[in-house]
């Protein structure tokens, strides 16, 4: 039996996780797992206050040092994994966590947030596709993102680009907002901001793609709609499980609170947690339209099949009788016999009379099968 798409993946992801941890090496050790997406590792630094804004591709990591501690707010992007020695030291210059390092260099995290009193670390999953009509054939693509969040500085690591976040680029470019006026962690906020308005983009594209599917069903239109009931439901579960984490991580941020993290930016966060909560309330509203779709869409082609089959049968039924006379006067027996051995076969009009026969059985059947209503 062929392996579907979601199997394959699976595997592949099976295959993976038991790569992710070598057996003997020690916590902490800095080993890339995963796919390279980009062809070097990029670095590069946003650093900005109110009144003036710097924006440097950094060469030599030793660069970032002098932001370590600067008033400014410093953000520093980095684009690309599989450079363990540059992300270490990275991890040197801030100094990270080892356990982050690890993490960071393991594509395969689930989404979460730990404080570690002199910065924060969150991980979570970029999530997009192309088209949820493809099925199992879309293009799918889960990116990590790992922020760690300190004083003055913010990194973002990234296993491709940081396309996603060029709007929040152009906001401190521009002045636009109040972006250049905040803290880092009003950026961290911003940010996060971006991640649901994105997933939110592809919640509504959903919900427009259920509409086309409920215009198939109505139609009829059987093995279109339901491959793409199917191949939209699995994405619905695709984007609901990122979401959700992200919604949590909204929830620490708010409840549990922490330094960096002051009553002002707690406001925006508990508007993201809205926006999380919406998202997640629609994408339960699309599994149960999509669910009743697929149960109408099986409604519909089990009635199909009835009408299909009740029309066969109908047709089996009238023909019965027709086979019946066939076979008696197929039988040939021999008239010279005797007066009961079929005398029909010498009559001039034997086969005009047997075909009559057959013709008033069947329009007989027919007008029983309407007055019963069965047809």
């Amino acid at each position: 039996m062929p392996f579907t798409n979601a199997k394959i993946a699976a595997r592949q992801q099976n295959t993976m996780d038991k790569k992710a941890k070598t057996p003997g090496l020690p916590p902490g050790t800095p080993i890339h797992h995963g796919e390279r997406r980009a062809e070097s590792v990029r670095v590069k630094l946003i650093d900005y206050t109110e009144a003036h804004f710097t924006e440097l591709a950094i060469s030599d990591i030793n660069n970032l040092a002098a932001y370590r501690q600067s008033e400014s707010v410093s953000w520093i992007i980095v684009e690309g994994l599989h450079d363990v020695e540059k992300i270490g030291g990275i991890g040197n210059i801030f100094d990270l966590h080892s356990l982050i390092i690890e993490d960071v260099l393991h594509p395969q995290q689930r989404t979460k947030m730990e404080d570690y009193e002199q910065y924060i670390y969150v991980v979570f999953q970029v999530f997009s596709f192309d088209d949820p009509l493809r099925g199992e054939s879309a293009a799918n693509r889960l990116e990590q993102v790992s922020v760690i969040l300190g004083s003055h500085f913010l990194l973002t690591f990234h296993e491709h680009s940081c396309d996603i976040f060029n709007p929040v680029l152009e906001r401190l470019q521009t002045m636009r907002g109040r972006l250049r006026k905040m803290n880092e962690s009003y950026l961290f906020y911003a940010l996060i901001d971006m991640i649901v308005d994105k997933y939110w983009v592809h919640v509504c594209d959903i919900g427009d793609d259920i509409d086309a599917v409920e215009d198939d069903v109505l139609n009829n239109n059987i093995e279109v709609s339901l491959n793409q009931i199917h191949g939209i439901k699995k994405h619905v579960i695709q984007l609901y499980r990122p979401i959700a984490a992200l919604q949590r991580v909204c929830e620490q941020v708010t409840h549990d609170g922490s330094a960096f993290f002051d009553q002002s930016v707690n406001v925006y966060f508990r508007d993201v947690h809205d926006h999380t909560h919406r998202a997640l309330d629609a994408l339960e509203r699309h599994r149960e339209l999509l669910t009743s779709l697929l149960e109408i869409q099986m409604t519909l082609s089990s009635a199909r099949m009835n009408e299909v089959m009740k029309t066969l049968t109908v047709i089996s039924t009238v023909f019965i009788p027709l086979t019946f006379i066939a076979g008696i006067y197929g039988m040939n027996f021999n008239t010279d016999r005797g007066m009961w051995n079929m005398p029909e076969l010498n009559w001039p009009f034997g086969y005009p009379f047997a075909l009559g026969l057959m013709l008033i059985f069947a329009l007989a059947m027919i007008v029983f099968f309407r007055r019963k209503k069965w047809l």
